[in-house]
């Protein structure tokens, strides 16, 4: 997996711990912070993990795999553009379906309380989260990897395909880093 970058943006809260070693993978195009975060997910389970565009194609575009090899171009909408299809998001809505489809893995959807999440991460694996941007129908998905508790308060380890590796507080999740809302979770 890639490496986080060490000054990860947006900022952590005030007063948060350093982030500390755990998943993380950057999203390779735009939209494909979902397959990131799937790649993620398994790995994390020991399980299998497919290459991004691989998880993409998975969800029924073809040729994401040799758009994202054949581009040179640094776009990020350069493999949307080659292959039609293969650089939209996903639907939260079909989440549970397709980690149970395609790598047998079992998602339940969960509220997006920090009691919930709490509940979800103390089996020792990940919550998938999915923030809301804005009004519109755009948003992200990210992991969160457990919680370390400070004199700071509860700081959670967030894996985020996009933004890299963040210490923050639910407060600060669920307000999807002051830009939204936090408004799916899921455990495995």
């Amino acid at each position: 997996m890639l490496q986080a970058p060490e000054t990860p943006f947006p900022a952590d809260p005030a007063g948060a711990p350093a982030p500390t070693a755990f998943p993380w993978e950057l999203q390779l195009y735009s939209n494909w912070c979902w397959a990131a975060c799937a790649r993620t997910v398994l790995a994390a389970l020991n399980r299998p993990s497919p290459r991004q565009c691989e998880i993409v194609e998975r969800s029924g575009p073809n040729g994401c795999c040799s758009a994202a090899d054949a581009d040179t171009s640094n776009d990020e909408f350069a493999v949307g553009n080659d292959a039609p299809g293969c650089n939209d998001g996903f639907p939260p809505s079909g989440i549970p379906g397709f980690y149970q489809v395609n790598f047998n893995v079992a998602a339940s959807t969960i509220t997006p309380s920090e009691q919930a999440i709490v509940g979800g991460l103390a089996s020792g694996k990940p919550v998938q989260i999915r923030y809301q941007w804005g009004d519109g129908p755009f948003g992200h998905y990210a992991l969160l990897f457990g919680f370390v508790e400070t004199p700071n308060g509860r700081f959670y380890r967030v894996s985020d395909p996009e933004f890299g590796r963040l210490m923050a507080t639910y407060a600060h999740i669920s307000s999807a880093y002051e830009k939204g809302q936090l408004a799916q979770a899921w455990t495995f």
